[in-house]
């Protein structure tokens, strides 16, 4: 057995554990995770390999409250550190001291189906909780959420503080929690309460997604025995030859049961004509159907429906995906039965190149903002059932709304926190001829066709929206968004906007650097 063990970054609970579980946790322990920031470190520790994450190993185009910064930055460095696949000991355990959400990237790797996360067994420690807060504010509402979620993850959640347990036992999807002694005695067996060497993970039965929100989830398919196949749909309108590097990424999937249908919505470029025919002779399991235009919406509808596999993509005639994409993400709908669809992290290219990070979709966030890209990967069942785009929606948002529809028939999604799909940002972009107006109607068309579910969560979207302003300006839940105050008559209307601009470049990697050398030389008393 080998442990590894990951110290809080910001803990300000109680320090104070069972003696016994320091003894074990000396005796075991071989690798310690500290971050850069951390200097006190207990004396069972000190003697153990220490391996140190530093915040500065942000990729670029990645931007995070400090929370999931360093929840981000340990699960990078675990994965790092962890050998290949093939040379995994099967007896490794992670003990993670929960502050916050520093184990939620880790784990979720490990749900959707990390590779060298499948027979590693994952610890929590909580001697302090958010799940008493009321706060509506971001980040901490979105670090309350993730908690809870993490507490769903864990394969076993240890607890020694009593008000701390109290909270925790009244929580949904709490899997495996413990509440443990202070004065546990010294002989107390902490390999068979911890399960040391028991992976309930690892079997290959299908299983349920550990969620811990209220969706009345959708529990079976009618189509369990139908094989695995995937279709994957590419609406095309004048697009050019950019169809041919998209083709292209598709044949590179680790994924093979796969056939591609391009919907050719009414095209009348010749040079896009001329090269539908030519990938028509030049790729096999290829499909084009041809109708006439009617929009973005009806090309994906019609594209489902021709469909032969028992999951169906969308991809714009644009992007691209990553050679493991369709893999993972078959597996883990094989894997889960109450899950409906798997999305990932985008990667922007071209004019733009930062990452949308994504989570698993949850009520009411997803009612007030869209939580995805149209990527993912579907149950065609579903998707015929519940989410086949409005037609009425021809002017955007119709995914978002087709993720709406299904999560409220309980089929919902979840998040490899990775980018493995590729959106180019191009200057006749459709998502970038949105204005106030075009998004103000789309929001009111949403709220119109659900409007049972924002009744529902009237006093939460309440709250939130009054807490962090319009949803859809909420790119980032991980960070604090500024109060937005109320306009006189000589100010712009942009105002507001503009605020929102500053803070998503204070928040950035870019930014805090600028704002960190200000601070060095002493000159930001020139921007008070």
């Amino acid at each position: 057995m080998e442990v590894w063990y990951a110290k809080s970054v910001c803990h300000k609970g109680s320090n104070a554990i069972p003696l016994s579980f320091a003894k074990w946790v000396d005796k075991n322990v071989t690798r310690v995770f500290l971050h850069s920031s951390t200097i006190d470190v207990e004396s069972y520790l000190e003697t153990k390999e220490i391996t140190r994450y530093f915040d500065k190993e942000l990729p670029d185009g990645l931007q995070f409250g400090d929370a999931f910064l360093h929840s981000y930055l340990l699960s990078k460095t675990i994965l790092n550190v962890l050998p290949e696949v093939q040379t995994i000991p099967s007896n490794i355990v992670i003990i993670i001291e929960q502050d916050g959400v520093l184990p939620y990237f880790l784990m979720q790797q490990k749900w959707t189906l990390h590779s060298k996360l499948r027979d590693i067994q994952i610890i929590t420690v909580h001697n302090e909780t958010h799940l008493k807060s009321s706060e509506y504010r971001f980040p901490q509402y979105w670090i309350k959420q993730i908690e809870q979620q993490c507490l769903g993850y864990s394969d076993t959640s240890l607890i020694w503080d009593k008000e701390v347990w109290d909270v925790i036992q009244q929580q949904n999807g709490v899997r495996n929690a413990k509440y443990i002694s202070l004065d546990t005695p010294g002989n107390f067996d902490w390999n068979k309460e911890l399960k040391i060497g028991v992976n309930e993970f690892g079997s290959e039965n299908q299983i349920d997604f550990p969620f811990h929100f209220a969706i009345p989830l959708k529990t079976s398919s009618h189509f369990e025995n139908e094989k695995k196949s995937l279709s994957i749909i590419i609406p095309y309108y004048n697009l050019g030859d950019l169809i041919i590097e998209t083709i292209e990424s598709i044949l590179l999937s680790t994924y093979s049961d796969i056939e591609v249908i391009v919907v050719n919505d009414g095209s009348n470029d010749v040079e896009s004509i001329d090269i539908l025919r030519i990938i028509s002779s030049k790729y096999n399991n290829l499909n084009i159907v041809n109708i006439e235009n009617r929009g973005l919406a009806n090309a994906r509808n019609i594209g489902a429906k021709v469909a032969k596999g028992k999951y169906i993509a969308f991809l714009d005639a644009d992007d691209k995906v990553d050679p493991n994409y369709y893999e993972r993400c078959v597996k883990i709908l094989e894997r889960y039965k109450n899950i409906s669809f798997v999305h990932s992290w985008v990667q922007y290219f071209g004019l733009k190149n930062d990452i949308w990070v994504t989570y698993n979709t949850a009520f009411p966030y997803l009612l007030l903002s869209n939580m995805l890209s149209a990527f993912a990967v579907i149950r065609r069942e579903d998707f015929l059932n519940y989410g086949l785009n409005r037609i009425e929606m021809e002017k955007g948002m119709e995914d978002y709304d087709s993720w709406i529809s299904l999560c409220s028939n309980g089929c919902v999604g979840v998040s490899i926190p990775e980018p493995l799909v590729y959106y180019r940002i191009r200057i006749d972009s459709m998502s970038r001829k949105f204005n106030r107006n075009i998004v103000n109607d789309l929001y009111l068309k949403i709220s119109e066709y659900h409007k049972p579910l924002y009744e529902k969560h009237g006093f939460e979207i309440f709250n939130l929206l009054y807490a962090n302003g319009p949803g859809y300006l909420w790119n980032n839940p991980t960070i604090s968004y500024p109060r937005v105050g109320l306009l006189t008559d000589d100010e712009s209307g942009e105002f507001n906007n503009n605020k929102y601009e500053l803070l998503r470049i204070v928040n950035s990697k870019r930014g805090r650097f600028i704002i960190n050398i200000m601070l060095k030389l002493k000159i930001n008393k020139w921007f008070k």
